[in-house]
Order: C-alpha cells, then sequence, then structure tokens
C-alpha cells in the first residue's frame, strides 16, 4: 500500500546521532532509513524529530517511547511510515507523562500490537494512516487527553479504545476493522467523539463497558453497517447521529438517537474498495447541528483516504490462508480449501470464474473480508470443478460484513452457510 524505496532486507550502518537502542537523553533527528535493534526510550526533557520521508523499522516486541516529546511530522507527498522489521509485530510507539506538545502528522503506521500507546499525555495525531495492528491501532487510557483527527484506522483488531480517558476525536474514518471501532471502559474522562464515519467494523461501530461511568459526548457522526450500531452507554450525550444499517443499530440501553436513521447515500458503497464521501442527493450532507455534513468530510474533514490505497496482490491463494489483500479475476481453480482471515481482504471481480475442488469451503472469518461484486452482465461464478459437490461458502460472525452481489452459486453442498 505504498511505494517503499527500501528493499524489506535492508539494513543501516549505526549513524553517529542516530540512536536505534537505548535511551535518547537529548535532542536527536531520524531520517531516511532507520532499522531499531531494540526499544528506543526518549527521556523527559529530550526532543525526537523524524523528518518527511524517514521509513522507521522496528523489531518484533520493541517500542519507542516518549516520555519527552516528539516531532514526527512528514506531508502529503513523504509521509512517514512505520512498519515491521520481521514477522513479528513490534509493541507499541508510547506516548507517556505529559508529553503534551509532541506531533504525529502524515505517518503511515502498521504492524505494531497496540500500534499507538497514550498514557497520561495529549499529543496530537492527524491526517494519518494507521493499519495492521494486531490488537489496537490507538489506546487511550489514564487521564490523557489526545487530539485524534482526519486520520483513517482501518484493518486494524480494533480501532480506539478510551479507559477514564478525554481525547477528543473528530474527523477520522474508523473503517474494515476485524472488531470494534471505538470502545470505551472506565470510571471518568470527557471523551468527544464528532463528525467521524464508522463504517463495516466486524463488532460495534461505538461499545460501551457495562460499568461505563464517563460523560462521553457524540455529535454528528455516521454509524454504519457495523456488526453493531452502538452497545451501551446510556449516560452519553448524543446528538444528530447517523445509526443505520448494522446487524443491530443499538443494544444494552444505548441511548437511541431519532435525529436521523437511514442510508447515507456513500458515492461508493463497497466494503473494502468504497469511497465514504457522500453523494450529493444524501440526506445527511445537511443534518448535522449546522445544517451541515454528518461523518468525517463534515465541518471541513479530510482524512487521510489518499495516503492509504491497499497495494491487492493479484496472484490468488489457490489452498491455505488468505492474510493480505488479494483481488482475483479471470478463471480460478482452487486446489482446496481457502480461508480469509484479518488482516485478509479479498475483492473478487465481475465475471470472474471460481471452481472449488470435492469438499472444499471459501470461508470468510477470523476478521476477514470478502467483497464479491459482479454486475447484471458479468456475474461472478462459484461452481464445482469435477461432478463432486463441493463444501461451500461459510461465513462465522468474525466474517461479519462481508458483501455478495450479482454472483451465481452451484454444486455446493451447503452453498452458503
Amino acid at each position: 500500500d505504498y511505494d517503499d524505496p527500501y528493499p524489506t532486507d535492508s539494513t543501516n550502518t549505526p549513524v553517529p546521532g542516530i540512536t536505534l537502542q537505548g535511551v535518547i537523553a537529548s535532542d536527536e533527528i531520524w531520517s531516511g532509513l532507520v532499522v531499531l535493534i531494540d526499544t528506543v526510550s526518549v527521556d523527559a526533557g529530550a526532543h525526537l524529530t523524524i523528518v518527511p520521508g524517514t521509513y522507521v523499522r522496528l523489531p518484533g516486541g520493541s517500542s519507542i517511547q516518549i516520555g519527552g516529546t516528539a516531532t514526527i511530522e512528514g506531508t502529503a507527498s513523504q509521509p512517514i511510515y512505520f512498519d515491521n522489521k520481521d514477522a513479528q509485530p513490534w509493541t507499541s510507539l508510547v506516548f507517556s507523562n505529559s508529553t503534551s506538545n509532541s506531533l504525529i502528522r502524515y505517518a503511515h503506521i502498521s504492524g505494531g500490537d497496540t500500534c499507538v500507546t497514550i498514557d497520561h499525555a495529549s499529543p496530537v495525531i492527524e491526517s494519518s494512516v494507521i493499519t495492521g495492528c494486531a490488537r489496537v491501532a490507538i489506546e487511550n487510557s489514564q487521564y490523557s487527553s489526545a487530539i485524534l483527527r482526519n486520520n483513517q484506522l482501518s484493518g486494524n483488531q480494533s480501532a480506539i479504545t478510551i479507559q477514564d480517558a478525554s481525547p477528543r476525536i473528530e474527523n477520522n474514518l474508523i473503517i474494515n476493522n476485524a472488531g470494534t471501532g471505538v470502545a470505551l471502559s472506565g470510571y471518568e474522562g470527557t471523551p468527544q467523539l464528532r463528525y467521524n464515519t464508522l463504517d463495516y467494523n466486524s463488532g460495534a461501530g461505538i461499545e460501551f463497558a457495562p460499568d461505563y461511568n464517563g460523560a462521553a459526548e457524540l455529535e454528528a457522526n455516521l454509524i454504519t453497517r457495523n456488526g453493531i450500531g452502538w452497545s451501551g452507554g446510556e449516560s452519553a450525550l448524543s446528538a444528530y447521529n447517523n445509526v443505520w444499517g448494522n446487524g443491530a443499530d443499538y443494544l444494552n440501553g444505548a441511548p437511541e438517537d431519532l435525529s436521523l436513521s437511514g442510508d447515507p447515500y456513500y458515492l461508493d458503497p463497497m466494503p473494502i474498495t468504497g469511497d465514504r464521501h457522500l453523494a450529493i442527493d444524501s440526506p445527511a450532507t445537511t443534518a448535522g447541528p449546522n445544517g451541515d455534513e454528518l461523518g468525517a468530510y463534515g465541518n471541513g474533514g479530510a482524512p487521510a483516504s489518499a495516503l492509504y490505497s491497499p497495494d491487492f496482490n493479484t496472484t490468488p491463494t489457490l489452498s491455505g490462508v488468505v492474510t493480505s489483500h488479494e483481488r482475483w479475476s479471470g478463471d480460478i481453480e482452487l486446489s482446496d480449501a481457502v480461508s480469509v482471515e484479518w488482516p485478509g481482504r479479498l475483492v473478487i471481480d465481475p465475471g470472474t470464474v471460481i471452481r472449488m475442488p470435492a469438499g472444499a469451503y471459501l470461508h470468510i472469518g477470523g476478521g476477514g473480508l470478502l467483497e464479491a461484486v459482479g454486475t447484471a452482465d458479468a456475474p461472478i461464478t462459484f461452481e464445482a470443478s469435477g461432478e463432486t459437490a463441493w463444501g461451500g461458502l461459510a461465513f462465522t460472525s468474525q466474517g461479519a460484513n462481508s458483501l455478495i452481489r450479482y454472483a451465481h452459486i452451484s454444486g455446493g453442498d451447503t452453498c452458503v452457510t
């Protein structure tokens, strides 16, 4: 999903002035390719600057812990990248202990366990993409008060957690995550969620823990096509939200917001390849508190969707597990069962013919997602490769929100489960 100028096996020779493990005790600037050896900690009083176009690779289990301050500022054309050095998730980019002047802008962060942790801190994170995080994209805890705006959080296990924290979360695209969009817990905090689009998350769009006792405010959000729209949180203040098209719109005492409940008419409603701008005739374009647009593009929002365009592998997995983005087209004959699991995403183009061997299933689960959308003139075909029935298409709860349209499915034992 980005043009990496450095081969994946690149290493860098330690450069004077760049700390690759241990403690940064004075101001430091990173640029180019920075391949860490182990955890790096920025001491209180020290400042880390990362310049546009820098690639930071972290080994499994390592983290960058910012107890001082950091300016991680790329540009739209030269974002800063954080990703894996090896096959294991790195731990986290941690802001702690009052790093109130820290900034992440125009960054692409992927491959961590909890990609960003905010604890007793208030950084600004904006115009960035966070994807492929094994547990959660951004964790807000312990009296933190971050500003999170104009980001895209996509393809993570879960997107945002809030515990006893007061983040301001505005104009974010929170889409296609395997678990929850935003999960809130604890007894304190005044989080504000305004003008966000929470769409096609397999868990809940918004989920409050049963014992939540904070004072959350939710306004002008689009909460659509999630496994559950809004769960719990009857004490939350809610206005001008559009909760629509979810497996269940409201659950567990959620405060039903009757401002609007209808199709927002996304410009392209596809789950994986879609465009969450609103069509010109959408009722949500004037449903906000000031007669303005709901969702991530309302109130002047400009989420960082242009920074993220999934790189689809066009060589199909013929047996086993799909764990990356794949796009299938033409005639495809599988050799055995195929399972699509997180972070796997499978797009099947119109006119594709998929032939399945005897007894084999195409299983969508484990947080995987399928977008199989044909046309009336070019439907997608699923059929047996021989005379014996194949197993069928199987969807589990962890494969929620997949979409099949204009398809011809035949020759299976149980064609769809």
